[in-house]
Formats: C-alpha cells, structure tokens, sequence
C-alpha cells in the first residue's frame, strides 16, 4: 500500500528554533545584552501577535510568514528572559568579587557527579598548563588506575558556603572543581563520588562565559568529608543503594559487572577503556547513559502495572510521572537525567493522553520547556543528539519503513527504519564530536534491541529493592547483567569486524558533507509525491556518504615517495622519523635499519599508522624527549611489530624511583637515559645532545633538546623545553651550535616555548606539531606571528597532515604534505 503525506504541524517547532538560537546567542554574552534582547523581543513580539491579528491589506500578501515569525519571536523572547535570569544570578553571587580576584578561600561544597579524569590546560591566567604524565610504553588497554595517568579530574560542584574575614557565608552557587591526580590517589578506595559533602581550601577562577558553572575551582589541600549529619541523609541512602547493585553486579560474568550499573542508572565508573572503546566503536555507548528510552520504558512499564489496576487515565498518568521523579533521584539528577525525564515525561503525556499522532509538537514542547528550565542544554550535545535521533525518527521513520518493506520483513524494516532514521539525524552531531563513521552501528542496535527492555526494567527493579530484600533482586540482577554481558559481546564483536569505524572529513567540510546528507535524506525520504526528486536526493545523498567514508586512496594507496624527514600527524603530541637515504635509491631498504624515530605521540594506534605508511618495519632508535603522554603515550604502537635497537629518554625524575625504564623496556628493548654533551652516529645521521637536565624543576625543561645531522643538513629537536630553560641553553652555547636549517617549535608552538630559538637557530623551516582544534589553543599567536614577522615558513600537522621533507645535493629544502584526517584533541 502506498504511503501518504502527513501534514505537519510546524507551529511549535518555530517556537523551539527561536528559543534555542537565542540560547546559543545569549549565553555568552552578558546581562545588559539578554535584558536588550528581551525587551525588544517582547515589542517585536507584540508587533507579530497584532500583524496577525488583522491580516488586512498588504498584510495578507505574507500571512504565511507571519505566524512562523510570531511564533519564533516567542520562543526567542521567553530564552531572553531565562538568560536575562541567569546572567542576573551570577552577577549578584557573593562569590564574584573573590572569583574575579582569583582568591583563595576555604569552601563547604557537594559534588554534582562522580569526578571524572581528563587531560586538561589551566583554567587560571596565571599558571601554565602541564600535561599528564603516565608511566610510557603502555597501551590504551592496560588496566592501569586512571589516577595515576589523569592530569586533572574534574567534577561539578555546588558552592554552599564560603569564608571571609574567617566567617561563613552563604552562596548556592554552581562551579567546576579540578583535583589533582595525589588528590584523588589519597582517598584509597573511598574516592569522592556524587552526593558528598567536603570543606576544602581552593582557589577561584572565572568559567568561560557560556559555562553553566560560574568559576573554576582549584582544590589547593585535599578535600575533607563534611561529619555524617552535614551530609544528606536521602543522599546517603541513594548512594547505599547504587553501591548495592554495583557490588551484586560484581558476581556476574564477562561485562557484566560493566555494563550493567551503566545500562540501569548511568554509572560508568567500572567500565574499562578498551570497553568503552568498543562500545563506542559499535555505535552502542548511548546504553551506558541514562536516556529517553530509559525513561520511555520506566514510564510504559509504570503505566502497564497501574492500567491493570482498573485506575483511570489520569491517575495511571500521575503514577508513571510520581515513578519517574523517584527513578530520577536514585539515578541522581543530573542535567542529562532531568532533560531524558522531561522528554520522556512529556510523550507519555501525549500518548495517555491520546495526542500521540502531534508527535513532532510534542518535540518541539519539549525542547522549549527544557530550554526555558535550563538554557544550557543548547550547547550539550547529548542534547543536541536526543532531539536529533527524536525529530529523524518522527519525520522519517514512517516513509523509511514504507520504503524498506519492499525489500525485507515488516518487522525487520520497521526495526531498521528506526535505526537509521536516528543515525541519519544525528550525523551532523555525531561527525562534529568526533570525525569517524561507525559503520555497523544501524545493525548492532538492532540486535540488541530485544535485550534492552529486560535490562532496564528488571535492573531498575533490583536496584529498589536491592536493599530491602536482596533474596529477591539476587535473580533479577543476574538476569539483567547475563543480558548485559550478552550487550558487551555484541558490542565487542561489531567493534570488531572489518571497517568498523571509518574516518570522517574532520572541520567544516565535514560538518558541511554531514548536513548536506542528512537534509537530503530527510527531504527525499519525506517527499512522497515526486518519485524523482525523492531518487535524485537519495542517490546524491548516498553518493556523497559514499565519497566520504571511502576516498580512493582506499583503492589506490598513496606512496609516501622520497623523504628524509616526516613529522606524523600524532594529533596533540610529537612524532618525528628520520632516515639518511631519501628512498630514491631502489637499494634504500638496506639501509632501513637506519631509521630513527624521535617521539611517539599520546595515541599507539596513530603513530603505528604513521609509520606504516612510511613502510618503516625497523627502527634503528627510539629517542624519547621526556616522559610525557603526548611524546611518549604511543610507544607500545612504534615497538610493536618492529625491530627496535635502542631507547634512548630524558626525565627530571629520579632513575633509581622512576618507572620509566621498566615501562620503555617493556618490548625487550635496551633503555639509555641520555646526558648533555652525549653524540653519536646511525648510518649516514649524526646526533648530539644539547640540553637533557634531569635536575630540571618541571618535565617539560627536562626535554632532549637534539641536533640531528642529515647529509650536511641539520634538524634541531627540542622536546617541550620551556622559554626560561631554552634562553639558558642559548646564552651558554657557543656560536653556531643551535643553527639548523630545519626547526621543530617547542611544546607545540605553545607561548611558554619561547622565540629567541627562532633567531638563534636561523631555519629555513620550523615544524610544528599539533592536534586539529585542540583545547590548549596550540600554536599560541605569539609564535606563528614571530615566525611570521622573520620569514620562516611553517609546516603544521593541524594544517597539512603527514609532512615530508627531502634532502637533496641541491642547496633548496623541499618538503611537501600528505594530507590526514586528525583525531580531534
């Protein structure tokens, strides 16, 4: 039977595109600018309500229009006044004077959420950030606790009370508090979680505007726990009951003493790295956070036991909401959690209600109401993802199945329409967070589909009753976590077949490929009435997926040709190989032993691509500049596979406590911590060590500072020595030491690199290395400018991908790039 076109109720939904632009716009700016932005949305508001009042005259000739302006100036107007709110909010905090100042003050606080470990720059004006130091040479996989590699962990907080003159004060304000990795090292097995109370003495910092937080919170002493009766007693025992289902979770086999905490109340704290990974890679990392479907399920579940009952509608719809706000506390409430509970909350309205075909108002309320409670949802993209996957489902989930029963069983194109219709409307989200395709995703979400339901609702169940009778919720947890293994084995085994994941176009011709399949998608699947606009938009949708996903370098492989020199594109880190012969010579695989690689990157899985690519499968050595993830994280992937000679590192750490030789040595590789004034010659390379302090205050100055000499032409290496250290090395070298045609910038042309270097070095080139949109702001404008301002051309790997740089008789360096597709750091 053929499909027919449904009419559309696009009313709201003009409602909700004003309410969240003006969220994106308003946010950031200030209080005078959102009070502006009301009262003129308020006239121009009232304008549009009276236009349409009368519809007279040369009015009439754009009725159409009016009604999506006056609802869009609605929507608008109401944001202006709920940010016009919050910006009132921060500026009256008690707190802003002391945040301003960046004072030092002892705080009463409550975590918001779990504290999470990321690798982060400084939030403070006055310090430089340092990144993390792990013990090198493992891989993404090791079981290794994240507090001693995380170079912060972050939590939101809720400041409740503050000192001055040595008295309290009230303050209920929102922030962000950093710990230190010996922080969180010190709590043992009691680490802070969500709910807790603690006094610490920290110092403030102002949040970027367009932060829900109002500061930035360095605990500068260890926190302490509030006693017992300061601390929330529903909090305590929300907190006893989550630990009870992770502790039974704990007897169940493969993942799921993993999944199951997760799948049930959104606790990830258990999961492994590569499981994470893996999840992700099969596009099934959404059923570890607590969703809309989560609260669909509570809800329809909730309502199925009250309609048995024989009560009515509206107090079986009381009932599932009442069910909702408890599910939401025990889960903790989140904004994430409060935002899938009023979506959630707000269909079932609609479908007890019997409004369940106004699908797409329903939505657009949604979105709204949101907003209006908390307008930071506009920028969070597991927002932006909810209502995408909604609004694709809802506009063409019908046509799709239509379209796909013609090849396949109803219910099997009803599951796939489903899936696809959400993948489809998140790809624009989805690509901009991360530039990769998970290839299986559609099919892997409909195998575990089945599964869900039972996961949730007979988790959810043992997580209540898990403390009043655990006879009872013993089964129910082994049958919901035997079901969540199977997730993870699903999961695993999509994760691993062939092409799982493949690279997106990263930036904005990505961004742009990825909304141009989507709009064409939607609009062909949704247009019923022209067979060939519908054709003519999917095939040009799927041709342009098609070009995207699979380049033909997949079909042709690019050589890499002749090269001396190549700076890997690493991402946010350091990745350098250098040989003697150029590769032109046909003999030149005798001398691959003479490889050298200096750095390896943060990622293992980068840097083996890199050289792969350069077809190395021996490295003569191994230079580490210091002990750094982003230098010396992707060890295990140079090593691995590979015949290694030597590794030769600096560090500031002690050798006789440091485990950095084990770790490097990991691979039966021979490991030499390296000496200023130390040299040597690989084949047709001669090297010496200019600088290599292992007495240096920070790691950074403790970097292998390496003048490489290739055929007559030289490359100065300089790790992340910083400006200070690296102005000592120049006053104290002779003439002429530090010239070298070829530069590579320090810490990744970070500000605190310094640019004497620049003049003492006199290149022909400066490389730079550095992650595609990375969070530190690398380079730092003060370094290109410099190098700008002394005519020294640059190449970038954020730029230009893998650069290649050959060495020949002539007195011109050539190099040239090999564009690749970076991870976003």
């Amino acid at each position: 039977m053929a499909a027919t076109t449904q009419r559309l109720d696009l009313r709201l939904v003009w409602l909700a595109t004003g309410a969240w632009l003006a969220a994106l716009w308003l946010l950031p700016s200030s209080l005078e600018v959102s009070a502006i932005a009301l009262v003129i949305g308020t006239i121009f508001s009232a304008a549009a309500l009276w236009v349409l009042s009368k519809q007279e005259g040369i009015l009439s000739w754009f009725s159409p229009l009016w009604s999506p302006l006056a609802m869009a100036l609605a929507g608008a107007t109401v944001l202006a006044g709920a940010t016009t709110l919050h910006h009132q909010d921060l500026n009256s905090s008690p707190l802003v004077g002391h945040i301003n100042e960046e004072k030092t003050v002892r705080l009463k606080i409550e975590l918001l959420e779990d504290p999470q470990p990321i690798t982060m720059k400084t939030a403070f004006a006055s310090e430089s950030a340092t990144p993390a130091v792990p013990a090198v040479g493992t891989s993404p996989d090791s079981e290794q606790d994240p507090r001693s590699t995380a170079n912060a962990w972050l939590t939101d907080i809720r400041i409740e009370q503050f000192t001055n003159d040595g008295k309290w004060f009230s303050a209920n304000a929102t922030a962000t508090l950093t710990l230190t990795p010996e922080m969180m090292r010190s709590f043992g097995s009691s680490s802070p979680l969500s709910g807790m109370k603690f006094e610490v003495l920290a110092k403030l910092g102002p949040a970027e505007p367009g932060r829900r937080s109002i500061a930035w919170v360095r605990a500068v002493t260890k926190p302490l726990p509030l006693a017992a009766e300061e601390s929330s007693a529903f909090g305590q025992w929300v907190r006893h009951t989550r630990d009870t289902l992770s502790q039974q979770a704990q007897q169940l086999p493969g993942d799921g003493p993993a999944l199951l905490p997760g799948m049930v109340m959104g606790d990830r704290s258990g999961q492994s790295d590569e499981l994470e990974q893996a999840m992700k890679d099969a596009g099934l990392a959404h059923l570890t956070a607590v969703s809309g479907a989560n609260c669909s399920l509570i809800l329809g579940f909730i309502g199925l036991l009250l309609r048995s009952l024989g009560l009515s509608r509206w107090l079986v719809i009381l009932g599932c909401l009442l069910g909702l706000v408890c599910f939401v506390l025990i889960v903790f409430p989140e904004p994430s959690v409060v935002r899938a509970a009023v979506m959630g909350s707000i269909a079932a309205l609609a479908v007890f209600a019997g409004r369940q075909r106004q699908a797409l108002t329903t939505l657009s309320l949604s979105i709204t109401l949101l907003l209006v409670i908390d307008p930071f949802y506009a920028y969070e993209p597991a927002f932006q993802l909810s209502v995408s996957a909604t609004a694709g489902i809802i506009l063409i989930g019908r046509p799709l199945s239509s379209l796909l029963s013609h090849l396949f069983p109803e219910w099997f194109s009803q599951a796939l329409a489903l899936a696809l219709s959400s993948q489809i409307a998140c790809l624009p989200v989805l690509t901009l967070l991360a530039p990769q395709f998970s290839t299986w995703s559609t099919f892997a979400n409909i195998v575990v589909s089945p599964l869900i339901p039972f996961i949730t609702i007979l988790g959810t169940a043992a997580l209540l009753i898990g403390t009043v009778i655990p006879l009872i919720s013993l089964p129910l947890v082994w049958i919901a976590g035997l079901l969540s293994a199977v997730v993870g084995w699903i999961g695993r085994w999509f994760a691993g077949l062939p092409y799982a994941v493949l690279e997106w176009p990263s930036g904005a011709p990505g961004a742009l490929v990825a909304w141009m399949v989507a709009a064409f998608l939607l609009v062909g699947l949704w247009n019923f009435k022209r067979p060939l606009v519908r054709f003519v938009l999917i095939t040009a949708a799927c041709a342009a997926l098609l070009a995207s996903l699979v380049p033909l370098s997949k079909f042709v492989p690019v050589s890499p040709g002749e090269w001396n020199i190549a700076m890997c594109d690493v991402g946010q880190g350091d990745g350098f190989v250098i040989r003697a012969s150029n590769g032109s010579d046909p003999s030149a695989n005798a001398n691959a032993n003479e490889v050298i690689v200096v750095d390896t990157g943060p990622d293992p899985l980068l840097m083996d691509e890199c050289l792969k690519s350069l077809d190395v499968t021996q490295i003569h050595t191994l230079f580490v500049t210091h002990l750094h993830a982003d230098h010396a994280g992707g060890v295990s992937g140079a090593v691995e596979g590979r015949k290694v000679g030597s590794i030769y590192y600096s560090s500031s750490e002690d050798p006789a406590s440091s485990n950095a030789p084990e770790s490097l040595g990991g691979h039966d590789v021979p490991v030499t911590q390296l000496h200023e004034g130390q040299h040597g010659r690989i084949g047709g390379i001669s090297w010496t060590v200019l600088s290599a302090d292992s007495n240096a205050s920070n790691e950074n100055d403790a970097s292998l500072v390496v003048k490489f000499v290739i055929n007559g032409w030289s490359f100065l290496t300089t790790g992340d020595i910083e400006s200070d250290a690296m102005d000592a090395l120049i006053d104290r070298s002779p003439d002429s030491a530090l010239e070298a045609e070829i530069l590579k910038i320090s810490h990744h042309g970070a500000r605190n690199g310094g640019t004497r270097i620049m003049e003492a070095a006199s290149p022909q080139l400066a490389l730079i290395s550095v992650g595609l949109d990375n969070d530190y702001g690398h380079p730092a404008p003060t370094t290109t400018d410099r190098l700008s301002e002394l005519g020294i051309p640059a190449a970038r790997t954020d730029q230009h991908g893998l650069v290649l740089i050959t060495i020949t008789d002539s007195e011109r360096l050539n190099y040239r790039a090999i564009p690749t597709r970076t991870r976003i750091e």
